[in-house]
């Protein structure tokens, strides 16, 4: 009888789980902070918004395969088994920041939320207005929650010192602290509805 090693076996297969889970979450980058639910039964899932406005969407499926052939195994290696672990992660983190990418450009069109930039570039004004549009989060000693922003490796190539000299423009500064006092001005107002209907 051929020994089964269970136990060593359960044990791989927890260890390439959560290296699955690690390499994923590396993967997705900023977009693996969204907190995330288990549903165990159901074809669609509702979130009711601030507003009260519920919206229901169909669950979408996203896959990726890892395959091995039996005549591969007497000569694979571990490394070449993690590598396709990663490969797994980093398709299905490639599928997954897609469908993010999706629905919050669908959520911020019908917001209204969205900015159509007409082919100019990124400047101090779209940036601004950018901000104005968005409800922006502060913590309990009114300071500014800073909101993720996500850009093209390529944009930020070709932007990020600009962006960085932003800092030193007095001109920008001012614009921008008047605007963070307005925006922790109306963050202040909808908290105190919130307590009101609690």
């Amino acid at each position: 009888m051929i020994p089964d090693f269970p136990e060593v076996k359960e044990r791989l297969m927890k260890a390439l789980n959560n290296r699955l889970q690690r390499k994923h979450k590396e993967y997705l980058g900023i977009f693996s902070e969204v907190p995330g639910y288990a549903h165990h039964e159901g074809s669609i899932w509702a979130i009711t918004n601030d507003e009260g406005i519920k919206r229901e969407q169909d669950y979408k499926t996203i896959s990726s395969e890892l395959l091995i052939n039996l005549e591969e195994i007497p000569d694979m290696v571990p490394s070449e088994i993690l590598a396709r672990v990663d490969k797994v992660a980093e398709d299905s983190a490639r599928l997954m920041h897609a469908e993010i990418l999706e629905e919050i450009t669908k959520a911020t069109d019908e917001a209204g939320t969205a900015i159509d930039a007409k082919g100019k570039p990124l400047d101090q004004d779209m940036f601004l207005s950018m901000l104005d549009r968005m409800d922006l989060e502060f913590d309990e000693k009114g300071e500014l929650i800073p909101p993720a922003i996500v850009m093209h490796p390529k944009l930020w190539e070709a932007k990020g010192e600009e962006l960085k000299s932003w800092e030193e423009d007095g001109d920008f500064i001012a614009k921008h602290r008047q605007l963070m006092h307005r925006k922790r001005e109306e963050w202040r107002a909808r908290e105190a509805r919130r307590k009101l209907v609690d």
